[in-house]
C-alpha cells in the first residue's frame, strides 16, 4: 500500500505547505471533559478538567462551502478540488463531531466508546496534554468484558507535536485531531503539516509506548523507540522501514513487549474467575517507569506492569520459557536481547537505542492516545500461520484463526492517574531498578500484520471509519487452557454494522442498521447507525 515517493513528489508537498487545510462550519466541535488526575506523595491526588478529541482522520472531510466529500471511502481524492496539495488544503476542511451521536462519551474521569475510533487527550481545547514519565506511574481502570477475539482495544503515548502540528500551514491542529504519528511511520494521513499527502508517500514516525493492546482474552505492553526525537516526515522506503528495508527505517516497528499468553502463561489473564486476572470484570491497570537513580532526570532501565483487582495487587507473570531468565517479567534491555534470541527475532529494539532512546522521549513528554479497531488479530490474540503453537512466537492467543469480527465490542477507560509511585493506586511501592542478572521481560513478533497498517487511508464519512491497525505486541504460546468468549458475527451484506454509514445524498449502499441501532439522519448528506 506504500508509495515510493520520488524526488520531484517531495518538491511538490513541500510547496504545498503553503496552505493549510480547512476547518468547516457545520458542526460545532465541543471537546468532552474527560477528568484525570496527578498525584505525589506530598500532596495526594489533584484533578485537571482535561479534555478528549477524536483524530481528524475519522472526520467529515469536505469542500469548504458545500458538503461533498473531498475523497470517497476508497481514499480516492476528488480531482476537481485536489489537484495538488496545494488547492486541496485550500477547498477542503474538517468538520466537527457531535461526539455522544459517535458513539463517544465522557463523564467525570470515565470514558467509553464503541469500535474503530482514535481519540487524543487535550490539556485545553487547542493543545494536547504531554505527558512526562521518568520515575512516574501511570495507571487506569479498564473493562474489557465485551471486547473479545479479534478486537483490539489500545491505550499507549506518541511523540506528537502538542499543537498537532499547527502553524500558518495548519490552522486546524490539536483542536481537530492533527498530526498524528507513530513508529510503525504510516504513510495515510490525508495531510502532512497541512498540506494534503495525495499520493499517501510521505510517512510519520514517532516514538511509541503501548500501554496496552489487547481484549478479554490478550493483552501486552509494548515499547517502540525511534532513532530521532520529535516527529519525523519519512519519504523513502529506507526511511520509513518499509518492505524489505523493514530495519532500516526510524522506528523499531516491531517493538518489544510482553504478552502473558505469549510468555507460556496460559493460566494468568482471561474471561472467568478461573484466571488470576478475571478480564470479564473491572481492574486497574499500572505502569512504572523506572531510572538507574531514582530520578526523573535519570536514565530510563526498566518498565514494570502490575494489575489491581477487588483490591488486590497482581505482579505480571514471568516469562516461562527456556533462555529467559527466571523471574523475567518486565521490559529491560536484557530481558528483550533473551527474548529476541529465544523467538528468533531481529533485536531491533537495540538497534534503534533500546530504553536509553525511550528514556529521551519519554523526557521530553508524549500525548495519550485511545484506539480501538477489529479485523484478523493473530498478530494479539491467535495462532501464528505456519508456526508451531507449542514454541515461541507459534500463538499470541487462544482464539481460533479466521474467527468472526465484532461488530461491537465496547471498551471503557476510568480513573486515569499520573504520578510518584505508589500514589496512582493507594498500594504501597517503592521500586527500584531489578538487578542485571535477574530481571527482564518478554518478546515482540519481528513483522506486523501486512493487513493491518497503523495510518491507513482514512474515509471522508465524519467519526465512522476503521482506524488503521496497529501491531506491536510480543508473540505467544499455543491455546492449552482458555476458551475464548463468543464475538459478534458480521452483519449480513444487507444491514450496516454500528455507526456506520445508512443514508445520504448519492449513497448507495445499506440502508438498515443491525439489530439495537437506528439509521439516524444527521443530513441530507449523511446518516448513520446510532445504538437504540
Amino acid at each position: 500500500m506504500k508509495i515510493q515517493s520520488t524526488v520531484a513528489f517531495l518538491a511538490s508537498a513541500l510547496a504545498a505547505f503553503a496552505r493549510a487545510q480547512q476547518v468547516g462550519t457545520n458542526q460545532a466541535e465541543v471537546h468532552p471533559v474527560l477528568q484525570t488526575q496527578t498525584c505525589t506523595k506530598a500532596g495526594g491526588c489533584s484533578t485537571q478538567n482535561t479534555k478528549i478529541v477524536l483524530d481528524s482522520n475519522w472526520r467529515w472531510l469536505h469542500q469548504v462551502g458545500n458538503y461533498t466529500a473531498c475523497r470517497d471511502n476508497s481514499g480516492n481524492w476528488d480531482k476537481s478540488v485536489c489537484a495538488d496539495g496545494v488547492s486541496c488544503a485550500k477547498n477542503c476542511a474538517y468538520e466537527g463531531v457531535d461526539y455522544k451521536a459517535s458513539g463517544i462519551t465522557a463523564s467525570g474521569q470515565t470514558l467509553s466508546f464503541e469500535l474503530n475510533k482514535r481519540l487524543y487527550l487535550l490539556e485545553d481545547d487547542n493543545n494536547y496534554k504531554l505527558f512526562k514519565l521518568l520515575n512516574q506511574e501511570f495507571s487506569f481502570d479498564i473493562d474489557l468484558s465485551q471486547a473479545g477475539c479479534n478486537s483490539d482495544a489500545g491505550i499507549y503515548f506518541v511523540e506528537m507535536d502538542k499543537t498537532g502540528g499547527r502553524s500558518a500551514t495548519n490552522t486546524a491542529g490539536a483542536t481537530y485531531g492533527t498530526g498524528y504519528c507513530d513508529a510503525q511511520c504510516g504513510e495515510g494521513a490525508p495531510f502532512v503539516n497541512g498540506a494534503a499527502n495525495l499520493n499517501a508517500n510521505i510517512g510519520t514516525c514517532c516514538t511509541e509506548m503501548d500501554i496496552l493492546e489487547g481484549n478479554s482474552v490478550s493483552s501486552s505492553f509494548t515499547s517502540h523507540p525511534c532513532n530521532k526525537p520529535g516527529v519525523h516526515f519519512c519519504t523513502t522506503p529506507q526511511d520509513c522501514g518499509d518492505g524489505n528495508f523493514h530495519y532500516q527505517g526510524t522506528c523499531d516497528r516491531d517493538g518489544f513487549g510482553i504478552n502473558p499468553w505469549a510468555m507460556n502463561n496460559h493460566t494468568f489473564y482471561g474471561p472467568d474467575a478461573s484466571f488470576t486476572l478475571d478480564s470479564s470484570k473491572p481492574h486497574t491497570v499500572v505502569t512504572q517507569f523506572i531510572t538507574d537513580d531514582n530520578t526523573a532526570s535519570g536514565k530510563l532501565v526498566e518498565i514494570k506492569r502490575f494489575f489491581v483487582q477487588n483490591g488486590k495487587k497482581i505482579d505480571h507473570p514471568n516469562a516461562n520459557w527456556p533462555g529467559i531468565s527466571p523471574g523475567t517479567n518486565s521490559i529491560t534491555d536484557k530481558s528483550c536481547a533473551e527474548s529476541k534470541k529465544v523467538f528468533n527475532s531481529v533485536n531491533d529494539h537495540a538497534a534503534k537505542g533500546g530504553l536509553a532512546t525511550m528514556g529521551e522521549a519519554l523526557r521530553r513528554g508524549l500525548v495519550l492516545v485511545f484506539s480501538s479497531w477489529t479485523g484478523q488479530l493473530d498478530w494479539l490474540d491467535g495462532q501464528i500461520a505456519g508456526k508451531d503453537p507449542n514454541q515461541p512466537g507459534g500463538s499470541m492467543g487462544p482464539c481460533p484463526a479466521n474467527g468472526p469480527v465484532p461488530t461491537v465490542a465496547p471498551v471503557t477507560f476510568s480513573n486515569l492517574r499520573v504520578g510518584d509511585f505508589g500514589t496512582t493506586t493507594g498500594l504501597p511501592s517503592n521500586p527500584t531498578p531489578t538487578p542485571s542478572t535477574t530481571k527482564a521481560t518478554t518478546s515482540a513478533p519481528t513483522t506486523k500484520p501486512t493487513s493491518a497498517p497503523t495510518t491507513a487511508k482514512p474515509t471522508t464519512a465524519p467519526t465512522t471509519k476503521t482506524p488503521t491497525a496497529k501491531p506491536t505486541t510480543a508473540p505467544t504460546t499455543a491455546p492449552t487452557t482458555a476458551k475464548p468468549p463468543a464475538t459478534t458475527s458480521a452483519p449480513s451484506s444487507g444491514t450496516v454494522g454500528a455507526y456506520g454509514q445508512c443514508g445520504g445524498s448519492g449513497y448507495t449502499g445499506p440502508t438498515a442498521c443491525i439489530p439495537g441501532y437506528t439509521c439516524h439522519v444527521y443530513t441530507q448528506y449523511y446518516s448513520q447507525c446510532i445504538a437504540n
